[in-house]
């Protein structure tokens, strides 16, 4: 395969990038690993050196810098981008924020549920840990009902907890009741939030302030697993003693083997299609 001639950057990310670079280099590739100075990466690569170069999802968090908690110090992305070229071919994940040629493997329908059920794995395994009560007949809102959503709302009633979906469309209402879920339409959910143990976000966007904060239990449990913005007010949750913790990013953090692993046969999808079409 003309592919094994190629010379491979995977740049910055977390320990699924880690785990990525071990599987490309068990398989015989020519592969570097730039933005892990724990793990002994290169320091200062020639970016127009490599003819594949595989960014992490994200790319970056601020739009600024290199998305790389394995490295100690900050990476601008203006010292990498401009001295990419049109003729090397770029991935990565999560790429609508960066203004680059960029093919975004995580639009992969295939990647992006086993990401999903990672993430809701992720999250009861966070939810076990912070909650003094069993999951079992435990009380569980989760807002939003996407992909996470879904499989989070599957595997919590599967282990005996009462789920309740708010979301805005209607559609995802009535396809959580036909699961066998409670539903709460997101514009009522004000006034049913003290019912709570757990409470799940998956909106990007913050719908819970300080008001429907307050409606919430004082030993409530909250776990955000959106993106940036979030979707709960961290200053409000502060002051007003309610436990948030946000966890985006739990696939590299709870299962990175397992995710390395899917992340790697989505890439060699996209490089073996892009090799046929030359």
């Amino acid at each position: 395969m003309l592919l094994y001639s190629k010379k491979i950057l995977i740049c910055g990310g977390d320990k699924r990038q880690k785990y990525l670079y071990d599987l490309f280099k068990k398989d015989g590739f020519n592969i570097d690993l730039f933005g892990m100075d724990i793990y002994n990466s290169v320091e200062s690569p020639m970016f127009n050196k490599y003819d594949i170069i595989i960014f992490p999802v994200p790319v970056s968090r601020d739009r600024t810098t290199l998305n790389a908690p394995l490295e100690q110090k900050s990476i601008s992305l203006k010292s990498i981008f401009p001295y990419i070229s049109s003729s090397q071919t770029v991935l990565g994940g999560m790429v609508d924020n960066i203004d680059c040629q960029i093919i975004d493997y995580f639009t992969s329908e295939k990647l992006t549920m086993q990401n999903a059920l990672l993430t809701a794995e992720g999250a009861i395994n966070i939810a076990m840990n912070n909650i003094e009560i069993s999951i079992n007949g435990s009380k569980c809102l989760i807002l939003g009902y996407g992909r996470i959503g879904k499989l989070l709302g599957d595997k919590l009633n599967k282990l005996g907890a009462k789920v309740w979906i708010s979301a805005r469309n209607q559609k995802d209402i009535s396809l959580a009741k036909a699961y066998g879920l409670n539903s709460i339409h997101l514009n009522n959910v004000v006034d049913k939030l003290k019912d709570f143990d757990l409470i799940f976000n998956t909106i990007p966007l913050q719908i819970i302030d300080s008001e429907y904060l307050c409606n919430t239990r004082q030993d409530v449990v909250i776990i955000d697993l959106a993106s940036k913005p979030y979707g709960f007010d961290s200053q409000s949750c502060k002051q007003l003693n309610r436990k948030l913790i946000t966890a985006s990013g739990l696939p590299g953090k709870y299962s990175p083997v397992t995710a390395s692993k899917i992340l790697k046969e989505s890439i060699m999808d996209i490089l073996t299609e892009l090799e046929a079409t030359k």
